[in-house]
């Protein structure tokens, strides 16, 4: 009977499997991290998210559904489609059947399109992050003048009115800024 009981629970883990589209899984330090969209008529549901952590003996799960973001964009000729994939989109109980095409536009701006039966982007994501764009190298104090050149305060380590000298410039160490470039300015 146990050993039924174990080929019941190896099957049904097996159907559960195929039940969900593996995204991406990482293993950390502490556990295991899967990333899954479940499926419908064996076809992924690309705004549904499944997170499943596996700490040692403990699972969790976390489920996640995205908004349609509607998109007034459709596959140009002059488009690269470095993906495309048959799929579904879920809207309350309603799944919409779309082609998820990521694309590379002539302008380098990339996306993943989701297009419905009628042609039309009902839903999009943007690959276009623009959180640092440019690294800037800029000089600092690490931490402070006085501890980096182990003197004390005074003569050439004094306040003076913001102005700089030999000594203090020798202590500068050399630093990369990450920076965004917004209405010509960094």
């Amino acid at each position: 009977m146990k050993r039924l009981i174990i080929i019941l629970l190896f099957i049904s883990g097996v159907v559960e499997a195929q039940r969900n589209y593996e995204i991406v899984k990482k293993q950390s330090a502490i556990g295991t991290h899967s990333l899954f969209h479940p499926t419908h008529q064996a076809l992924p549901v690309f705004n549904h998210y499944i997170k499943e952590n596996v700490f040692g003996k403990e699972i969790q799960f976390f489920n996640t559904t995205s908004d349609l973001e509607p998109f007034d964009r459709q596959v140009l000729p002059s488009d690269l489609i470095l993906n495309s994939q048959q799929g579904f989109l879920k809207i309350q109980e309603e799944y919409i059947p779309v082609q998820a095409q990521t694309i590379l536009g002539s302008d380098g701006k990339s996306f993943t399109l989701y297009i419905n039966n009628n042609q039309e982007t009902i839903h999009h994501l943007s690959h276009n992050h623009y959180f640092k764009d440019t690294t800037i190298i800029g000089t600092v104090f690490l931490p402070d003048p006085i501890t980096s050149s182990g003197n004390n305060y005074g003569g050439d380590f004094m306040d003076n009115n913001d102005q700089t000298n030999l000594s203090l410039n020798n202590e500068l160490s050399e630093v990369l800024i990450n920076a965004t470039y917004n209405n010509g300015q960094f």
